[in-house]
């Protein structure tokens, strides 16, 4: 009486292995890029969420709140838009900065908020005008407000050969070169 084979043979196996490689190279990169797009859509669904805190905050004070000058208002959110009165619940966090040595940063800081810009008061004091280390001498005519994210490469960008600080556009790659800004009237 003749035996039947039960089992797999080696070659069967390193077929089905050699599929789910070909499938997870797939799968991974897409995975990847899905969480980056993710991250870029939580910071500008965030950053109109201040706008609209702003907005509200001006209706009743008639001005926009004031910031902190470099580095203290980085590592704040605009206490006035949450206390007393709460026109947002917390003030959002940057997914995309990173605490490096060297720039000024205490580690500590883990937890950055997007930097804001008050463009009302640094066109009344000069800082708007010529001075590229707040990042938006070259702000949108009329804005009166800004609200800015490291983006995807999690550093402040800036192109010295236009001197500008570039925004960031998903069309040229998820991970290019950019700011992720926010203007506002």
């Amino acid at each position: 009486m003749k035996r039947s084979k039960s089992g797999f043979t080696l070659i069967e196996l390193l077929i089905v292995v050699a599929i789910i490689g070909i499938l997870a190279a797939i799968a991974v990169p897409n995975f990847l890029n899905a969480q980056l797009r993710a991250r870029v859509a939580r910071v500008q669904t965030d950053q109109k969420a201040i706008g609209t805190a702003l907005g509200m905050y001006y209706v009743d004070h008639n001005a926009f709140p004031p910031f902190l000058n470099w580095p203290a208002f980085a590592f704040i959110g605009v206490k006035e838009l949450t206390t007393p009165v709460a026109y947002m619940a917390d003030y959002p966090v940057d997914p995309f900065y990173r605490s490096e040595e060297g720039h000024g940063v205490p580690e500590t800081h883990k937890y950055v908020k997007m930097s804001y810009y008050n463009l009302d008061i640094m066109e009344k004091t000069g800082q708007a005008r010529g001075n590229t280390s707040f990042g938006v001498k070259e702000y949108r005519q009329g804005s009166r407000w800004c609200v800015r994210s490291f983006g995807p490469n999690r550093a402040a960008d800036y192109d010295s050969a236009n001197d500008v600080f570039p925004e960031y556009d998903a069309s040229n790659g998820l991970m290019s070169v950019g700011d992720i800004y926010r203007w506002g009237t």
